[in-house]
């Protein structure tokens, strides 16, 4: 079971997490990119659920992953689920949307403790006889001690500062991300 949930030996994954190897610096943010598949084996699957981890590990006697849980997409009442670790508490938010088979995380003010692997894991109903099928798919995020401020902005702020004096400003607003149009930038805001 372990080799399918991994999509190994030919096992089709309706999971992708691409790049699944990511770097971040610390107090950076990050977006896992993750999408979900139209079809299994050329059946839709439309009614599924997402839960993310970090430090995900398959469970043998459980048949499944766990791990400190991010994100629960189920309808599984609040009472039976485990909450998220106040470690990242307020700092994860699910950015997909399910109904567009995006299942993409973000995580903002990374700490080096951060670092880790992350997992997706996708429950679906299958064909017409309604058969729970699983998928997982995982991504390897290193965050760089070094904070994002003392690698990129203490130069520009250096270069900048008498230009921001002369016009009174007292901060400074830096987006970054893969694509200036993407609706996951990350914002820092440096005083």
């Amino acid at each position: 079971m372990l080799f399918s949930d991994l999509g190994i030996l030919g096992y089709e994954n309706m999971l992708t997490i691409a790049p699944n190897n990511l770097a971040a610096w610390e107090g950076s943010c990050i977006l896992i990119p993750c999408k979900i598949d139209q079809t299994y084996k050329n059946v839709r699957v439309d009614n599924f659920f997402l839960i993310w981890y970090f430090d995900a590990k398959y469970e043998d006697n459980l048949k499944d992953y766990t791990g400190i849980m991010l994100y629960n997409g189920s309808s599984t009442p609040k009472k039976y689920l485990t909450p998220t670790s106040p470690h990242f508490l307020d700092r994860v938010r699910f950015v997909g949307n399910l109904a567009s088979r995006n299942c993409s995380l973000k995580i903002s003010h990374l700490q080096k403790n951060d670092s880790g692997t992350y997992g997706a894991r996708l429950y679906g109903f299958v064909g017409m006889k309604r058969i729970l099928d699983k998928w997982f798919a995982a991504a390897a995020v290193n965050v760089n001690g070094k904070k994002l401020s003392e690698i990129i902005c203490s130069p520009l702020l250096r270069k900048w500062s008498s230009s921001l004096e002369a016009k009174g400003t007292s901060r400074l607003s830096l987006f970054c991300g893969r694509d200036s149009s993407a609706y996951h930038q990350c914002r820092f805001m440096l005083f």
